[in-house]
């Protein structure tokens, strides 16, 4: 849970380029690849960022013809808390250097600094901590046979074959597993980020919505579930925890409660009669910026008050809602204004520390998204995390075998 982010940003931009092939004759599809700046965090990670946008489906369709060549048979080993680092001597090196399938290692039982090289190679392309160490995340990746990648690459391209059909215009890609947002314009990516997602017990639904209007400097209403799951605790223990970060209290009528005349020891999910909001700020948790969506489901898309998350991978902490890691570039697409005046003026409305809601000039479509498996432009086969463990359950209803 706690490793760097090794994500290869060119996912949804191979993705998306496949409806050129697939759909070509809806209007829709026309415009030029647009090339991502490298950024020192990327450059440190080895992540290759996208350069132009590739027939994803085409190639999966491709890898899946491969794969199905491949003779049944794997060599595996039991995955356990131990780990093989260089250096190391031990039977299962030899099973390691099969699976890697690599000519240039060498066949003896020793790790050496040819096979954490190789490893480090595989890791990146299984989006897992690029250590060069065999722990046992890696060793379940080592472990997938022909037939299990057979099976993920089927259910992707069901996946995308789904959801390829809707898309164009101007519109937002929230891929899950991936951790990653994408604002297109028609097949090419204008804007990209990373975020910050539900965590397994709280996670994010999969749906399609529209982004309606922004408000700056937002209020934080801190739903029932949150407040009794997470702060009613630390409110029990620490007297001072809601005037220290800004909490305001309020009876059911929204008349303001004073928060030391109420026993918090008395309030459970049976007796709530109060309700809790957050005020605007950086202290608060939506951030400065909030991105409303026309939805049911109480998701939204916000700033943060803790950026150093973007840090770590896997990425799933919030209860459901996405956290982005550069909510004013996202915003200044939103409002289709890409000059400084925009952003500038943005950052003006927030210094002014007022509530304020910025309508866009049309909705925009938001789609949540779970893709697994794709393939980069170095014909790379690159198989993503799997943080709410839909896969398994999707493979059977789409009776994938």
């Amino acid at each position: 849970m706690e490793t760097m982010k090794y994500w290869h940003k060119e996912f949804w931009l191979s993705f998306i380029f496949s409806m050129v092939f697939l759909f070509a004759e809806l209007p829709f599809l026309r415009a030029d690849p647009v090339s991502i700046p490298v950024t020192p965090v990327m450059k440190e990670q080895g992540v290759c960022p996208p350069t132009s946008l590739l027939p994803q489906v085409q190639k999966l369709q491709k890898r899946l013809a491969e794969y199905q060549k491949k003779s049944p048979c794997w060599p595996q080993w039991t995955c356990t808390k131990h780990v093989f680092k260089k250096g190391d001597q031990d039977p299962v090196i030899m099973t390691v250097k099969k699976q890697l399938q690599d000519p240039t290692l060498i066949g003896t039982l020793v790790f050496d600094e040819g096979l954490e090289q190789a490893v480090i190679r595989f890791q990146k392309q299984h989006f897992l901590k690029p250590d060069g160490v065999i722990g046992p995340n890696t060793c379940k990746a080592l472990n997938l046979t022909p037939a299990d990648i057979i099976r993920k690459i089927k259910l992707n391209l069901s996946r995308w074959q789904k959801l390829s059909s809707l898309l164009n215009g101007r519109y937002i890609l929230v891929n899950i597993p991936t951790y990653h947002l994408d604002a297109m314009e028609d097949v090419t990516s204008a804007h990209t980020q990373d975020v910050i997602v539900g965590m397994k017990s709280r996670p994010t639904p999969l749906f399609t919505t529209h982004m309606t209007h922004i408000i700056l400097n937002p209020a934080w209403y801190v739903p029932d579930t949150i407040f009794l799951k997470d702060k009613l605790k630390k409110i029990q223990s620490d007297p001072n925890y809601l005037t220290r970060n800004h909490f305001m209290v309020s009876d059911a009528e929204g008349t303001p409660v004073n928060v030391e005349s109420v026993d918090w020891h008395h309030v459970s999910s049976g007796y709530l009669p109060y309700r809790i909001h957050q005020l605007p700020g950086p202290h608060n948790a939506l951030g400065v910026i909030k991105f409303y969506l026309d939805d049911k489901e109480a998701i939204y898309l916000h700033d943060t008050s803790q950026p150093e998350l973007f840090q770590k991978i896997p990425r799933a902490f919030s209860s459901g809602c996405v956290r982005l890691s550069k909510p004013l570039e996202l915003a200044v697409w939103a409002l289709e204004n890409k000059g400084p005046t925009c952003l500038e003026d943005i950052k003006k409305k927030i210094d002014q520390h007022k509530t304020q809601k910025l309508s866009l000039p049309r909705p925009i479509p938001v789609y949540f998204t779970y893709f697994t498996v794709w393939v980069d432009q170095e014909e790379n086969l690159l198989l993503s995390d799997d943080p709410y463990n839909f896969d398994d359950k999707d493979l059977i209803d789409e009776g994938i075998d």
